[in-house]
């Protein structure tokens, strides 16, 4: 096996024998005439073997303890090789005329007992890389055991919490006529849109208790759009993380109120959401109509309304804000905490079984 071999040698008679036995095993030889010279050639180039004798042992004790390497004395007692194993030396040989001409053959074992170390720490190392990717797979597995557990609740309780609404509709009307049919399946695609984003944050190995609601009301609209009639959504959006819950909540109040600006107003839609410092603010504007004043969506005898203040109410803590705006536009104002902002015990709650709430 060839290798790369830097000989400090001050004698040039002695540097070149040894250089012609090593060069005549097929290796590179480089000669350095002094230990200076041979710490320029270490910096600027690789070797796989340091070859020297006493007179530059302390000079190059910190290259010869960090690669293999072979020192040469004609001392060769047991004082000096301790000495120069004590130094990092790999090994020891005699200068004797004959254990030179044997240097190739000391050499060859090195590069056998070199490629046999290296193939031990490949080994070591092969078996630290699959306890990592043990270790990560693991943890992927806890992860997607975590993910689907929650997956299974959250969409138990959507089912829950869609029942609860067929329910409020059949109470307050009895029969559901085609538009609140197809405020069903709305709300239904606007659940589907949530599961989208969480699934996307699943894939990123984010936390799926919490959703981003920028890409969440992204999808609600482009699902919405479809139903336009040749009017359009205008939108400005901040990134804001909540719960899991109130993303689901806000996926039926977001539905809600631009079905109704759809049924009730005319020209564009605007939706803001503005970050605060522990909130984030939802705005609906639509033109085209005025609320009654003064408004309490509670005694309008809609469902929808009635549904809407209910979610707001109960998973964002906060009331929903109707107002009339000059050029008969109506805006709704809700206030939504963030994820961040939530005590530990609320977030507990939040994450429970969706007792006392119509949709987790």
């Amino acid at each position: 096996m060839q290798r790369r071999i830097l000989i400090v040698e001050a004698s040039r008679e002695a540097a070149q024998h040894r250089a012609s036995l090593l060069e005549a095993a097929g290796h590179l030889v480089t000669v350095a005439s002094s230990s200076k010279r041979a710490a320029e050639l270490l910096a600027g180039s690789k070797f796989d073997l340091l070859i020297f004798d006493g007179e530059v042992l302390t000079a190059l004790r910190e290259r010869a303890a960090v690669m293999p390497s072979i020192f040469l004395t004609s001392a060769f007692d047991r004082e000096t090789i301790a000495d120069a194993i004590r130094l990092g030396v790999s090994y020891v040989w005699p200068i004797g005329e004959d254990a030179i001409d044997l240097l190739p053959t000391v050499v060859e074992r090195i590069s056998q007992q070199i490629a046999f170390e290296q193939q031990l720490a490949d080994a070591a190392n092969t078996q630290e890389k699959l306890n990592q990717l043990c270790a990560q797979m693991k943890g992927l597995n806890n992860r997607l055991h975590v993910s689907i557990a929650e997956t299974h609740h959250r969409m138990k309780n959507n089912l829950q919490g869609m029942v609860a609404l067929l329910n409020l509709h059949l109470r307050n009307q009895g029969v559901l006529g085609e538009g609140e049919v197809k405020k069903i399946i709305a709300h239904v695609q606007g659940l589907a849109s949530l599961h989208d984003v969480l699934l996307e944050r699943a894939r990123g190995d984010e936390d799926t208790r919490v959703v981003n609601l920028a890409p969440l009301i992204e999808k609600l609209t482009n699902v919405l759009s479809r139903d336009l009639q040749g009017r359009f959504i205008r939108k400005e959006i901040e990134d804001c993380e909540v719960t899991t819950k109130q993303g689901a909540s806000l996926a039926l109040v977001l539905n809600e109120l631009v079905s109704n600006g759809l049924k009730f107003g005319s020209g564009p839609i605007s939706i803001s959401l503005k970050r605060m410092a522990d909130s984030a603010v939802l705005i609906v504007e639509n033109g085209g109509s005025r609320l009654p004043e003064p408004f309490d969506p509670r005694k309008t005898g809609r469902t929808g309304l009635t549904l809407l203040f209910m979610l707001v109410q109960t998973d964002f803590g906060t009331e929903p804000v109707f107002a009339n705006l000059p050029d008969d536009r109506v805006q709704v104002r809700i206030s939504i905490p963030l994820a961040c902002s939530m005590t530990t015990a609320a977030k507990k709650e939040d994450e429970g079984d969706g007792k006392g709430a119509i949709l987790h």
